[in-house]
């Protein structure tokens, strides 16, 4: 349940659903609930960029 907007909120939904996934080597399902006020916040998505040099 998350209360308050949060910039890292995608990103930490997929730390836990990642550790869970690496502990039990089981699907995940990720779930949460917005109980802030704001409408127009609704994170969809986390996209992880890696960086070639």
């Amino acid at each position: 349940m998350q209360g308050q907007e949060e910039g890292d909120f995608a990103q930490r939904m997929f730390v836990y659903a990642y550790r869970l996934f690496d502990r039990y080597r089981r699907p995940v399902v990720s779930l949460a609930i917005l109980g802030d006020e704001r409408a127009t916040w609704r994170p969809s998505q986390f996209t992880l960029e890696s960086k070639v040099s």
